[in-house]
């Protein structure tokens, strides 16, 4: 690593350490005093099945001799997705359905909980990340520098505030059981186990280019898209849930995976994971035997894509991640 690259991970580091924060996303009167490390990506059913040696691959930030990029890194399935985000009866409680009883679709109790879980996770990463920026303003004094973190910090505000209406909607939905304000497009590929990803994010663009949410337009609320993938059986399912408001906004998008072909839905949803999720684990089995040329392409499209989309449907990179 370099001088430049030291210094940025000095700075950074203790940020990241006053930015934690334990609270749990069901928030209640139930509410226990232990904020547990839940996972968002279940651990004995689904890492079980990609870990080898109890390891899992994660694409993560690294910061070389080159200066920031991507790199696989191995990590430990026992913390592999973990976030404080709920306490020990509400994650112990609420996600039985997922946790005891393997996936039935149609089931829309079981979709909502893997919604959910998305949801959470997210929800608890723009928290940390708003104290991030909080934090980091406190130290800054370059007025450019100090631009670029209190812009990073509007617009984390404004989708945390966002969030925190449907956090309440999602919440409430849990009390009474209503599960039908959530629906999921579901697609099943018969694949061996590669993949798992739990995340909700703001879907920029359909497969035609039409946009679905400006990420720049902090007057208008994002509609999110809450993805879950996760083998089960001799399949990977993936879960594409909405809230139900927003099904005329995201329903040309499904019928457009549709209407395609199984190996190019593939590589639709590759592409879309790649540019929209960090929250994914791959099979360190898998991920060796693909190769450097593979590896590669799935790194850089990671990389180009963590500010925004870059166009990811227009230009569609052929990478599978599900074979």
């Amino acid at each position: 690593m370099n001088t430049a690259g030291r210094k940025f991970q000095e700075f950074i580091k203790p940020l990241r350490r006053e930015a934690r924060i334990k609270r749990c996303f069901a928030e209640s009167c139930d509410c226990s005093e232990d904020i547990k490390m839940a996972h968002s990506v279940q651990n004995n059913r689904i890492l079980t099945r990609l870990a080898n040696e109890g390891e899992v691959i994660q694409l993560k930030e690294d910061v070389g001799e080159s200066g920031f990029g991507i790199a696989a890194r191995l990590i430990g399935r026992k913390v592999a997705s973990v976030a404080t985000n709920f306490c020990g009866v509400h994650d112990t409680k609420i996600f039985v359905p997922i946790e005891k009883y393997g996936y039935r679709p149609p089931c829309a109790e079981q979709e909502f909980l893997f919604a959910y879980r998305a949801f959470a996770r997210e929800y608890h990463v723009k928290l940390e990340q708003t104290r991030f920026y909080q934090a980091a303003l406190k130290r800054i004094t370059a007025p450019d520098a100090k631009r670029m973190f209190m812009d990073g910090l509007r617009g984390s505000e404004a989708t945390l505030k966002e969030m925190e209406a449907d956090r309440g909607i999602l919440n409430q939905v849990l009390l009474c059981s209503n599960f039908k304000q959530i629906d999921t497009f579901r697609l099943v590929f018969r694949a061996v186990p590669t993949i798992a990803v739990s995340s909700s994010f703001a879907l920029e663009h359909d497969l035609n280019g039409r946009q679905i949410n400006c990420l720049g337009d902090l007057e208008t609320p994002l509609k999110q898209l809450m993805l879950t993938v996760f083998p089960e059986g001799e399949n990977t399912y993936v879960l594409l849930s909405y809230f139900r408001r927003h099904k005329k906004l995201y329903s040309p998008f499904f019928k457009q995976i549709s209407a395609r072909t199984i190996p190019e839905k593939k590589v639709i949803i590759s592409n879309m994971i790649l540019a929209h999720v960090e929250n994914m684990f791959m099979s360190p089995i898998w991920w060796a035997k693909k190769g450097n040329g593979f590896q590669e392409a799935v790194s850089s499209l990671f990389h180009r894509t963590i500010a925004s989309d870059d166009g990811a449907f227009s230009s569609l990179r052929d990478i599978n991640l599900f074979e």
